[in-house]
């Protein structure tokens, strides 16, 4: 745009610059050239010349181009056909290749899968074969030591026999060949158990004895009687008063007047005892490592039982008359216990006396 800026304003300024003379002459030659080129046109005629003939030849060339131009695209049509086809034959003899490849490499594998199989078969077969012999060969040798085992014990039995025989025939006992710390030990064993033995007869004979003694009236002793009411100085609320109901209940509800009588005293016990709590509530409800002391309480029968006359009777008698129960601070039924519970008691108690279904034990 500037350039053509600049050839117009060169223009302008030439003609600008021309004078009048040369103005002149410049007229003249531009209508001299204006009439040659109307005789010329109208030689030649308007059709073949001119404007028209350029359109005539512009539209020839036109279509010569689109002749060309269609030919160039069925050519290159025809051409990207046949690339196509080229293409689609090289994909699939690649794609052929490629399946020829893996066929081989599946076969290659099941190949191998194969051999491995008849080889771990030749391997099963051969431990399998070594097994079955090693296994002969052990039933052999447990066979020979049997054997040798039965023939050992039938020369033992011959010389014992013979030894028997002399025995008989001198009156002497035969002598055996045994080991000492053998005898020794067997020996030690007897004596144990002899031991033991005699521990529990001495045991079961106290129990009777203590049993027998529990059953008959106490005698009337002024030295070795105890206080009428060893009670007296226990304080027992209305709750107090009802939680010993209830657990007499629960506890001996199936014993006789005298039953229940040592189980409201064995609560008294533990209240004077220092070891235990200082109220009848406090000592039921009392727990040993997270135990419950009176089983009742933890398994509900203490809420549930309905206290009969007689429980009220024998806890009145337990409360003011004499005690009993020996100064007991533990009773336990050993045909309902845990055999652990029972071995704790026999372990850490002093055994007093049974009576009924309760066996009753103090500290030691």
């Amino acid at each position: 745009m500037l350039a053509i800026r600049n050839l117009l304003k060169n223009v302008y300024g030439c003609i600008r610059n021309i004078s009048k003379k040369s103005g002149r002459n410049c007229a003249v030659l531009v209508s001299g050239f204006s009439v040659f080129a109307m005789v010329s046109l109208h030689a030649n005629g308007f059709g073949g010349a001119g404007r028209n003939k350029a359109l005539v030849e512009c539209s020839a060339m036109k279509s010569t181009e689109e002749i060309q131009a269609e030919g160039s695209g069925t050519a290159q049509q025809e051409g990207g056909t046949v690339q196509e086809g080229q293409e689609e034959r090289e994909g699939s003899a690649q794609q052929e290749e490629q399946d020829e490849k893996e066929a081989s490499v599946q076969q290659k594998e099941q190949a191998e899968k194969e051999v491995s199989v008849q080889q771990e078969k030749s391997a099963g077969a051969k431990k399998q074969k070594k097994g079955t012999s090693s296994k002969q060969q052990k039933d052999k040798e447990a066979e020979k030591q049997e054997t040798a085992i039965a023939s050992k014990r039938q020369k033992d039995g011959i010389t014992k026999q013979q030894e028997g025989n002399r025995s008989e025939e001198t009156g002497t006992e035969p002598e055996y060949p045994e080991n000492t710390f053998a005898v020794s030990c067997r020996q030690a064993v007897h004596a144990e158990q002899s031991k033991l033995k005699e521990a529990e007869k001495a045991q079961i004979e106290k129990r009777e004895v203590s049993t027998v003694c529990a059953s008959v009236e106490p005698v009337q002793n002024e030295v070795q009687k105890p206080p009428a009411n060893p009670y007296g100085s226990i304080v027992i609320s209305e709750e107090d008063y009802d939680a010993l109901l209830r657990i007499v209940q629960a506890e001996a509800g199936g014993e006789d007047e005298q039953g229940r009588i040592l189980v409201a005293e064995v609560i008294l016990n533990r209240v004077l005892a220092e070891e235990f709590a200082s109220t009848v509530y406090d000592v039921i409800f009392e727990k040993s490592g997270g135990s419950s002391q009176f089983a009742p309480t933890a398994d509900g029968r203490y809420y549930s039982v309905e206290v009969t006359q007689s429980t009220v009777e024998a806890v009145e008698k337990a409360i003011h008359e004499e005690d009993i129960s020996q100064g007991a601070l533990f009773f336990s039924a050993r045909r309902k216990a845990n055999p652990y519970d029972m071995a704790w008691f026999d372990n850490n108690l002093t055994w007093l006396f049974q009576y009924g279904g309760h066996e009753f034990y103090t500290l030691p």
